[in-house]
């Protein structure tokens, strides 16, 4: 091979491997979101469902909030800016998916935020006492002064119609990477009522049962929803929380769920715990479908094996997306003799369960 034929060769072997390497670095080097709603004017159009990727910062942490629904202002390659709302596919810099959308650039990112996890309550005597915690996830800037209003909603299950709220609030301005807790207590007999929930026919083995006694429980089981806005960002989330007791070794445990969306409805479990088994099925008890009808309902039901052991408690979340707006129902299932008198557990002590 002649010089000038080794240095063209050397030179498209490089190319080559340049090339290699910028396609390898493109496919991971975004943030990708799913466009809710809003948005509208921007070019290309966005609709629900549609995922964009936006140029990963050098931080490598996408801005948003995780884990929740939030309000943000977006540029196109033409200028024009719209507001919408969207959801985080990941907190990290990931492949932008097939499909997604390219040329866009925040405006404005919501710096308050408020996520399932940063949502617990607990039953203290007739009272349920609600707790909210309030984030400043920018690592440089405070945030400024955000007002918020908690909705609850009648029944257990997700994707429902809000009723009236029944509080409003405000979080005052908070400090980088700080947050701020609220805390507040409904009367009992100012909530929805509790879902249903009924014990499945399979007996307990023996006369008794060697699980201690446990009582009704102190998770109130429901939903709310907290709408929040300000200078500092807007956004909303859900939180749907219940509790139920399984005899270990003993009959199947059920607990009402109701949806109120629209369309066909995806659903999946999470990681559950040994020795415990959880399943959906309709209202007559069969295994419910894959894909559920629009307004689905039906029942969770739980058991535990009898080598569980008494006490234990095992919290898992339910996933169930209407279109492309997702819920998550959490449950906390305690093994315990339902027969007999009571032992009570607290969610204080086993909300630790949904870290």
């Amino acid at each position: 091979m002649s010089r000038s034929g080794f240095r063209f060769a050397l030179l498209a072997a490089a190319l080559i491997m340049l090339a290699a390497w910028s396609g390898r670095s493109a496919a991971v080097d975004y943030c990708v979101y799913y466009i809710v709603s809003g948005f509208a004017g921007l070019t290309p159009a966005l609709n629900a469902g549609d995922a964009i990727c936006v140029d990963c910062p050098t931080s490598g942490v996408c801005p948003g909030p995780t884990g929740t629904v939030f309000t943000a202002t977006i540029r196109d390659g033409a200028g024009t800016e719209a507001a919408g709302r969207m959801r985080k596919a990941d907190p990290n810099c990931i492949t932008c998916p097939s499909g997604g959308l390219t040329g866009y650039v925040f405006v404005s990112v919501p710096k308050v935020s408020l996520v399932e996890d940063d949502i617990d309550w607990d039953t203290i005597g007739n009272q349920v006492r609600f707790h909210l915690r309030f984030r400043n996830s920018d690592p440089d800037s405070p945030s400024e002064q955000s007002f918020f209003d908690v909705y609850t909603q009648h029944a257990y299950g997700a994707h429902l119609p809000d009723g009236p709220p029944v509080l409003s609030g405000a979080v005052p301005p908070m400090a980088p990477n700080s947050f701020f807790d609220v805390f507040f207590d409904i009367s009992l007999d100012q909530l929805p009522p509790p879902p249903a929930k009924r014990t499945g026919s399979t007996p307990k083995p023996g006369p008794e049962s060697a699980a201690p006694p446990c009582a009704p429980g102190t998770i109130w089981g429901g939903n709310i929803d907290v709408v929040w806005s300000g200078p500092g960002g807007s956004g909303m989330v859900g939180k749907h929380l219940a509790g139920l007791l399984v005899t270990p070794g003993g009959a199947v445990q059920y607990i009402h769920l109701i949806t109120g969306c629209a369309m066909p409805i995806g659903w999946s479990f999470g990681a559950g715990c040994s020795g415990f088994t959880f399943a959906l099925v309709n209202e007559d008890f069969t295994p419910a479908p894959a894909m559920l009808p629009p307004g689905w309902t039906g029942w969770i039901c739980a058991s535990a094996a009898a080598s569980v052991v008494a006490g234990t408690p095992c919290c898992f979340s339910l996933s169930m997306t209407c279109g492309f707006v997702p819920a998550r129902i959490d449950l906390c299932a305690t093994a315990c003799d339902q027969a007999t008198a009571p032992l009570r557990r607290s969610w204080s002590e086993i909300k630790a369960f949904f870290r």
